[in-house]
């Protein structure tokens, strides 16, 4: 038997700015989809690698934060 490791990620947004989320990531079949927790964006992330484990949060916080400045730059209102 293999050893899963598994990590959640929440994002809290508004709203607005969480469906956007979600639309911007829906159509990349490699990142996870969020679901709705509290209000909360949450991301659940499991690997049987603690290293493959990391590059995906990685890869899931490089979009995160590409998807804030596109947002900045847009002039959208982040919180």
């Amino acid at each position: 038997m293999t050893e899963r490791y598994s990590t959640k990620l929440f994002v809290n947004a508004p709203p607005h700015v969480a469906a956007l989320i979600r639309e911007v990531l829906s159509p990349d079949p490699f990142l996870p989809q969020p679901s709705v927790e509290q209000g909360l964006l949450t991301f659940v992330l499991s690997s049987d690698s603690p290293r493959k484990l990391r590059a995906e949060l990685n890869s899931l916080l490089r979009s995160l934060a590409l998807i804030e400045d596109l947002l900045r730059v847009t002039g959208l209102r982040l919180p």
